[in-house]
């Protein structure tokens, strides 16, 4: 359960609502029904994977560095 800040009709001045509106503070549940709501465990595994990658061949182009070094001289 969250606190919303949502505008319900009333006499006030309030810069945040429409006129004839004043803000109040209600509890209530939030339900996301958008397929593109943020995932952080997925965001974890692309991270993770997108690491690896990239330190795998910075390795691997390392030590084809090292070789061709030894070549070179």
């Amino acid at each position: 359960m969250v606190q919303i800040l949502t505008c319900i009709e009333g006499i006030g001045d309030s810069e945040i609502c429409p006129i004839g509106m004043i803000p109040k503070l209600v509890e209530g549940y939030i339900f996301s029904t958008d397929p593109t709501a943020f995932d952080p465990s997925i965001a974890a595994q692309y991270f993770a994977f997108s690491f690896s990658t990239v330190l795998a061949l910075f390795i691997v182009a390392r030590g084809a560095g090292f070789v061709l070094e030894m070549f070179r001289k």
